[in-house]
C-alpha cells in the first residue's frame, strides 16, 4: 500500500450540500438520521 506521499490524492469536482445540523451541546445532530457528529470533526 503507498502513503499519501507517493500516490497523490485529486479531486476533480466537488459539490457542496447543506444538511440542516442541529447543536445539541458539543455536537451537531443530523434531523433526518437522527446521527450524531462530534463539530471539532468540522474545524
Amino acid at each position: 500500500m503507498k502513503t499519501p506521499e507517493e500516490k497523490p490524492f485529486f479531486v476533480r469536482s466537488a459539490t457542496l450540500i447543506w444538511f440542516p445540523f442541529q447543536v445539541e451541546g458539543n455536537a451537531l445532530r443530523d434531523p433526518i438520521t437522527g446521527m450524531s457528529l462530534p463539530q471539532n470533526l468540522f474545524v
